[in-house]
């Protein structure tokens, strides 16, 4: 792929990525078939769980 082209993605997933400003005791639920891996540094505690749905 191009390096203009490549340089093209990622301007739009920037244009288009959401921020939340996350609070103590927040959770996310997200159906990863949906949603684009984040590229963005998240710095600080964190606890992950995963579950497997068929």
């Amino acid at each position: 792929m191009p390096a203009a082209d490549l340089a093209s993605v990622y301007d739009a997933m920037d244009r288009l990525t959401v921020a939340p400003k996350w609070q103590a005791g927040d959770l996310m639920l997200l159906d990863n078939r949906w949603v684009a891996h984040g590229r963005s540094i998240y710095l600080g505690p964190r606890k992950i769980q995963v579950a497997l749905l068929a």
